[in-house]
């Protein structure tokens, strides 16, 4: 019986990870393991600047915690120009814990507005990193905005930087 449940549990976890996974993001995928032996799976622009359109992922990540029950997925989503100098994203953090039962979810889904400043950094995610604390803060770096065309890049803590090679 406990088989079926947590085989039922780690199936119903990947596909939510493919299904997050299957969604556009714009930029480079990073795969890497912390102190922990957690797994990030990251996606963004990282590395170089982009261009998001409306309905683009800025960033997402997940977490696959090996110490604990607990996954976590996020994702900060370009939903578009709200105004002359405005736009919108969506903050879409969730949480899931794995029980005897099956798996519990938590989550916050946010729709957050940003005035453009040309070189603005805005804070995306703060903490949430196994190994890294709350001062470890993940930025949007804001380059240019022209119509729907957003230039940005994704400004990574030095916490998290150190487990890329």
């Amino acid at each position: 019986m406990m088989k079926a449940i947590s085989l039922q549990l780690l199936c119903c976890v990947l596909v939510l990870i493919i299904i997050a996974w299957a969604i556009p993001c714009i930029g480079e995928n990073i795969s890497f393991k912390t102190d922990d032996d957690s797994v990030v799976n990251m996606s963004g622009a990282m590395k170089k600047p982009e261009t998001a359109y409306p309905g683009d992922s800025l960033l997402r990540y997940t977490i696959e915690q090996s110490l604990s029950p607990v996954s976590m997925f996020f994702e900060f989503q370009f939903l578009g120009r709200t105004g002359e100098k405005t736009f919108d994203v969506d903050y879409n953090l969730k949480v899931i814990t794995k029980t005897s039962e099956g798996a519990l979810e938590r989550g916050v889904v946010d729709r957050l507005s940003y005035y453009f400043v040309k070189g603005d950094l805005v804070p995306v995610q703060r903490g949430g990193f196994p190994g890294c604390s709350e001062d470890d803060i993940i930025y949007l770096k804001l380059l240019a905005f022209k119509g729907n065309e957003f230039k940005y890049q994704i400004i990574l803590s030095d916490c998290i930087k150190r487990y890329i090679k």
